[in-house]
């Protein structure tokens, strides 16, 4: 796990420190008070005075600014976290093993034999904890390789893989919360479970502008729409662990204050988002 989440946080540093050819730095400002100039779901769609439009909205979480800043920082912090956590427990019941199956003044062959059960004993304890995180690694792995795919002309595939990587992730969330006894370890998984939610519908809703002509406004409509019902599902099957509603709902937030008065069709649905959310979070706590 510690090296698909080490890839993981390479790649995402990588994508987010290479500036996209074409693309002004204006166009990737988030504003947090709608009064100042700018918000970019419309200009990345439609267009803006001072830089050439760019319809790949996933470069608003890969590629953040403002607020969507911290956004990527704390998915890759969670990662991390977990990674570190899941290094401690994997590594050691093979020191355990190795420990319990030695003697005080073993002979060569005993030495031998006991260090060679041992070292069995305790990778079979480390095999079974990465099957129970394979999941979470996957959608890791994916989610390091989608951008990649996506910004070398191969959209389509790269939605595809980053709404494969969204279902690994929220799968890791949900088993999580069934097989783990500490709810921590869930808290950072269903932070990258949102993240990989958020940049999902991203990449679907610039698919969809793209590739099939739709009118910015209802791709990223019926995506907030999707994205909505995708994590109250999930939200149900987690129950008491609410980091992925929270991630998008923030996420959510956002956009609504950014497009308040530039585009407020898009603010409506973040708003509209945020509230069904925020529903289903306060009925699943309580």
């Amino acid at each position: 796990m510690i090296i698909a989440a080490l890839i993981f946080t390479v790649s995402g540093l990588f994508y987010a420190t290479a500036p996209p050819e074409g693309l002004s730095t204006d166009q990737l400002e988030i504003i947090m008070t709608p009064t100042q100039s700018g918000l970019l779901m419309s200009d990345l769609g439609g267009g803006h005075q001072s830089g050439t439009a760019d319809p790949q909205l996933w470069n608003l979480f890969l590629r953040p600014q403002g607020a969507f800043i911290l956004l990527l920082l704390a998915t890759h912090v969670a990662v991390l976290w977990r990674a570190a956590r899941n290094w401690t427990e994997v590594e050691l019941p093979v020191a355990s093993a190795a420990r319990k199956s030695a003697s005080p003044n073993p002979s060569l062959s005993t030495w031998f034999s006991n260090s060679v059960e041992g070292i069995r004993q305790g990778f079979g304890g480390v095999f079974h904890a990465q099957a129970k995180n394979a999941q979470f690694v996957v959608a890791m792995l994916l989610s390091a390789l989608w951008p990649g795919v996506a910004m070398n002309g191969y959209d389509v595939l790269g939605t595809v893989l980053a709404m494969v990587a969204m279902t690994f992730a929220l799968a890791a969330a949900i088993r999580g919360v069934r097989t783990d006894t500490e709810a921590r370890h869930t808290i950072s998984v269903g932070i990258f479970a949102g993240w990989t939610v958020v940049v999902g519908f991203a990449a679907l809703a610039s698919l969809m502008i793209t590739r099939m002509g739709v009118d910015t406004n209802i791709a990223i409509m019926a995506c907030v729409a999707l994205a909505t019902i995708c994590v109250i599902l999930s939200q149900i099957l987690t129950g008491g662990v609410p980091s992925i509603i929270i991630t998008v709902m923030l996420v959510l937030v956002v956009i609504a204050a950014a497009t308040m008065q530039t585009d407020p069709t898009q603010a409506t649905a973040a708003v509209l988002g945020v509230a069904a959310m925020g529903v289903v979070l306060v009925r699943e706590s309580s």
